[in-house]
């Protein structure tokens, strides 16, 4: 199973993802964690560009981001057959960050050009862009700052949400929520698809 957790900057993903993540292992579950960007070597140059180290184009980030989901790929597709696994950002984040520059139908013929795997659910952490900040306190990557670049990637999310792209099945979840609250949901869709 091919989980996926998408949403801006400080819309709660560790925090849900880290609480999946102990209550499987916990339930004797088999589970891999993947984030991208990875933290591997691979992604040096994301988040030197992130940081302000360095300058990218956005087609050169494109590559990259693409680049570091794609090197996974055989790897998660041996691992679904046996484990849970969960992501923290994909493809989708790739699409609406990388779509304010490039545009999204740009990206999503480039993303389909790949044979990137299915995801069985993508739960969708919604905040509204102010509160993202707010909760990053000015963020230490150059998109973590910005208000408006943050309210346009969001848009592009729900954007792709709603046409409930590259996935059969897509959860809104209204980040605003209790922690508890927010789980609660998707322990109950995890149940159904699992």
């Amino acid at each position: 199973m091919l989980i996926v957790f998408e949403g801006i900057d400080g819309a709660g993903k560790t925090t849900q993802v880290d609480i999946l993540l102990d209550k499987l292992r916990k339930q004797g579950e088999e589970v891999s964690f993947y984030q991208y960007p990875s933290k591997k070597e691979r992604s040096k140059k994301i988040y030197d560009h992130l940081l302000e180290k360095t300058k990218l184009t956005a087609d050169q980030l494109l590559t990259l981001y693409l680049d570091d989901i794609y090197y996974d790929q055989q790897e998660l597709k041996n691992k679904t057959k046996d484990e849970i696994i969960i992501l923290s950002r994909y493809i989708f984040s790739t699409i609406a960050y990388q779509g304010i520059k490039l545009g999204m139908e740009y990206i999503i013929k480039e993303v389909e050009k790949r044979n990137f795997l299915k995801p069985d659910i993508v739960f969708l952490l919604d905040i509204p862009a102010e509160e993202g900040l707010r909760r990053k306190k000015g963020g230490e990557h150059i998109f973590e700052k910005d208000l408006e670049f943050q309210e346009k990637v969001r848009q592009n999310l729900l954007n792709l949400y709603k046409s409930h792209y590259f996935a059969s099945h897509w959860v809104f979840l209204d980040g605003e929520r209790a922690v508890k609250d927010i789980y609660k949901v998707i322990e109950q869709n995890i149940k159904i698809y699992k």
